[in-house]
């Protein structure tokens, strides 16, 4: 797995490149390569992968608090869904929402 983690590492700064987007704070990286390495479809005991896998964390500074969402889904319709479901179940209004599919 450790070789993995320069790969996702580059694979994200890419995304970040291509939606134009700016520099994300080290926590961010770290938290978003930590998640993308809990997702990645490994088969567990009986051999089957999972197709579809979320998992979510907030980063707070001060009173500013940011919902880090990863998923992995074959059909990426279903990402904005998803994101806008767990805003709503959370009673979240967000300020403003980035995306970014790599």
């Amino acid at each position: 797995m450790r070789y993995l983690r320069p790969q996702l590492i580059r694979l994200l700064d890419q995304a970040r490149r291509q939606h134009r987007l700016e520099a994300m704070p080290p926590r961010l990286a770290a938290a978003l390569t930590r998640d993308f390495l809990q997702l990645l479809p490994i088969p567990g005991p009986k051999g089957r992968v999972a197709h579809v896998a979320l998992r979510s964390r907030t980063l707070t500074h001060g009173n500013l608090h940011r919902h880090i969402i990863t998923i992995r889904c074959p059909d990426q319709a279903f990402y904005l869904d998803a994101i806008k479901g767990y805003l709503l179940r959370r009673g979240i209004q967000p300020i403003g929402q980035q995306t970014m599919v790599a």
